[in-house]
């Protein structure tokens, strides 16, 4: 198991340095720990991640599954894209098909910007002092390399931290932060609006610098993309040992968002090694909390993969938010109202000056992640009639 683990991650001599202080022996120490039985289930079932390099994935053998639970589906991601030619922002599965790009194949650029988390959510962030997130995305056509045909994708996994509170009672992580309350990672139905004047402790974090934006090409337009973001508690865990080991290896403190593995191009092998890593790290220890979670959804990038899979998620170049399913009710009547800068929702007048102090007033009751799209052609002269 130990060869294979390496394997995974052959031409990344940071993680593979890191991955070697978690050998075999290191991991059969915490093997009988329970994980808890939603994050075996979310990395097994739905990501494809076989049991046994789980831990605690033996477990799932024989067990039936319980059938959709609420508190996922409530979790799930739901992308809203802003366009500035209608002036409005609208769920990425309505752009209309005339506006996805004319390329037959097309290279995707993506940068998470960063995550804003409502009251509730951040007071739970903050119960677990730290998390993580994982994205991925795929190809959807496999392509020919040395006469065989192989599926790439790229990955990246980062830990977050909530960042030191203010005297007010907000976070000082990002810019001024703000909030009203909603649906969290811990209740299932959405807080009253606090009264106006009332402390704003929700936080947001930034995420990638923009030389950190990853890109993937996508024959036929096609891909698959994967998510998952949680509240962890690092303290005598194996994510907590890992994301000391990765902060001394990257000389980097502790403050907002700390790239653990990030692989501009993996195979299916390599995926599936990265994602039993994370769901390991995840799971071991317990005391977990979901923010987002996804398995893989069908994407689009072009107007032929827009006409082959018209139910895929939709990205064209532009921003686009991510936002718990539980929250869509909080924000769907201000769709007209908002827009995307800097990676804040903000309203649709506001300009640059007004982003500090417009972004803590604006949807109050959502958490998101902001995301950055650039969709280029990878063919010159490959457009569709």
């Amino acid at each position: 198991m130990k060869t294979n683990r390496r394997q995974f991650f052959v031409g990344t001599p940071l993680a593979a340095f890191a991955l070697a202080q978690f050998d075999e022996e290191a991991f059969s120490q915490t093997s009988n720990a329970s994980a808890p039985p939603d994050v075996v289930d979310f990395w097994v079932r739905d990501m494809g991640v076989p049991a046994h390099m789980i831990l605690g994935g033996e477990t799932t053998r024989g067990r039936q599954p319980a059938g959709p639970q609420t508190s996922n589906l409530a979790r799930e991601p739901l992308f809203i894209h802003y366009d500035p030619d209608e002036g409005s922002m609208m769920p990425a599965d309505q752009i209309p098909t005339a506006k996805m790009h004319p390329f037959t194949d097309a290279k995707l650029d993506f940068q998470l910007v960063r995550m804003r988390l409502n009251p509730a959510d951040h007071k739970q962030f903050e119960n677990y002092t730290s998390g993580g997130i994982y994205l991925d995305f795929q190809q959807g056509q496999p392509q020919s390399f040395f006469g065989e045909l192989v599926s790439l994708a790229t990955t990246n996994f980062s830990a977050i931290f909530p960042g030191p509170k203010s005297a007010a009672g907000g976070s000082k992580s990002g810019a001024k932060s703000g909030s009203s309350s909603s649906g969290s990672a811990a209740s299932k139905s959405p807080a009253a609006t606090p009264a106006a004047g009332a402390a704003a402790p929700a936080a947001t974090i930034p995420l990638q610098a923009a030389k950190q934006s990853q890109s993937l090409t996508l024959p036929g337009g096609l891909g698959k993309t994967s998510f998952a973001c949680f509240a962890k508690d690092p303290r005598k865990t194996l994510f907590g040992n890992f994301v000391d080991v990765m902060s001394k290896v990257v000389n980097s403190p502790l403050v907002s968002y700390l790239p653990l593995l990030s692989f501009p191009m993996v195979g299916s092998a390599g995926l599936a090694g990265v994602k039993a890593l994370v769901g390991s790290l995840q799971g071991q220890g317990g005391q977990q909390q979901w923010i987002l979670q996804s398995p893989p959804m069908d994407v689009t990038a072009t107007v032929d993969g827009a006409k082959t899979s018209p139910e895929a998620l939709r990205l064209r170049s532009g921003s686009y938010i991510v936002i718990p399913k539980e929250h869509s009710a909080a924000i769907k009547d201000q769709l007209g109202k908002l827009k995307i800068m800097d990676g804040f929702l903000v309203p649709k007048e506001a300009t640059s000056l007004d982003v500090f102090d417009a972004a803590p007033q604006t949807a109050q009751a959502v958490s998101y992640i902001s995301l950055q799209v650039a969709v280029t052609n990878t063919k010159a002269g490959t457009k569709t009639s």
